[in-house]
């Protein structure tokens, strides 16, 4: 494993190492927990996912993709956007200049996620109002189970600071939007709403092919509570303050039953 891991990360880079390190185990048929390499591939071009949404009626914010070295075309989205990387994970390239108002900071956004990241720009139709997301756990007979919604509170965020999980916001802890960006599982929604967001993340979990533990972001939208898939994330974050666990303790599970399940369901799927 460690060979493994050197060589993968000497070519691609510790972003892009679960791809080609879950393709390995399964040439070899070693055992692994959660999704597999070609789920991790689709998962993390967003593109690619939010083609399998709309395909399959999961509601998504309108968008288009702009690729490395294309212009951004005439379109018919609606102000205010949001422009990220098309190919990254934990909010990298997201900072509250990611939100734009006018085709002319658009294009400088496009640009600047081209010149930085060296890859596509994903823009889409900004929804204001709360963002929340559905933690997923597997069974053992290989479907999910929707655990209890969590959210993330805007309502301590300084003045001015647009309501995004940014990087800032998530990874640096010094930061005050780090501060102010406040985890709340489970969320106060209504209990219609709660099963709806549920629903839809099984159905966006099982599109995408995760397996064993995921989770699902989304935003409701404030003027009527609908509810918008942002991304299925396959391998979640399993430390102990992590969104995930938050969301497996709050159904009632202790952290270590949380990893032992996860362990099982990958041991009860080559069983199968």
């Amino acid at each position: 494993p460690d060979a493994i891991f050197n060589l993968c990360e000497s070519v691609l880079g510790k972003a892009e190492l679960e791809m080609p390190i879950a393709g390995v185990y399964e040439l070899f048929d070693v055992s692994y927990t959660g999704a597999p390499a070609l789920t991790l591939g689709i998962a993390l071009n967003k593109a690619i996912a939010k083609a399998i949404f709309v395909a399959n009626g999961i509601p998504t914010p309108r968008h288009i993709t702009v690729y490395k070295g294309d212009e951004v075309p005439k379109h018919d989205l609606h102000f205010p956007l949001i422009v990220k990387p098309i190919a990254e994970d934990a909010s990298i390239g997201i900072d509250n200049n990611s939100i734009v108002y006018s085709e002319h900071s658009l294009q400088e956004r496009v640009a600047f996620i081209h010149n930085e990241f060296k890859e596509g720009a994903l823009v889409e139709e900004f929804i204001d109002g709360r963002e929340i997301n559905v933690a997923v756990l597997g069974t053992m007979t290989g479907g999910f189970e929707a655990l209890p919604v969590s959210e993330i509170l805007f309502d301590t965020m300084p003045e001015g600071n647009p309501h995004i999980v940014s990087y800032e916001a998530k990874w640096v802890e010094e930061s005050p939007l780090y501060k102010t960006t406040v985890p709340q599982c489970p969320a106060d929604l209504e209990p219609a709403i709660a099963q709806a967001a549920q629903a839809l993340a099984l159905k966006a979990a099982d599109l995408l092919g995760l397996r064993d533990y995921g989770r699902v972001d989304m935003r409701m939208r404030d003027t009527d509570n609908a509810l918008f898939v942002l991304e299925a994330n396959p391998n979640p974050d399993i430390s102990r303050d992590a969104g995930f666990i938050r969301s497996a303790i709050t159904s009632g599970r202790s952290y270590e039953q949380t990893l032992v399940h996860i362990a099982e369901c990958a041991l009860g799927r080559r069983s199968r």
